[in-house]
């Protein structure tokens, strides 16, 4: 993650990442866990929320990209985005490794 992020800023682009809870040395300070599966996709859409509001800008595109279990994350989201605020929606959506049948690949 952070190889990529390292050649996007080269690129002059603005990179953001979220670890989710519990995830990446993080703390768990709420009542709610990660969950690659459900649960996660909220977090998502409150951070693309503010990267619009905050940080992008409502032009700026916004690309979301996630590895293994990111990726089953990123790809819920994509397929869920249809019903969300237009401010909570990504551009592009990328994934790479991701565990199509999770309880198979545990």
């Amino acid at each position: 993650v952070q190889s990529m992020c390292v050649e996007a800023a080269k690129r002059n682009w603005r990179v953001a990442v979220l670890n989710m809870r519990g995830c990446g040395n993080s703390p768990v300070i709420s009542p709610r866990f990660f969950s690659a599966m459900r649960g996660s996709l909220e977090d998502v859409r409150e951070t693309v929320r503010y990267m619009r509001e905050e940080l992008a800008g409502p032009r700026a595109p916004i690309a979301a990209l996630g590895w293994s279990n990111g990726a089953t994350i990123v790809n819920n989201y994509a397929a869920q985005q249809g019903a969300f605020d237009a401010k909570e929606r990504v551009d592009l959506a990328a994934t790479m490794c991701c565990p199509f049948d999770m309880p198979m690949a545990d």
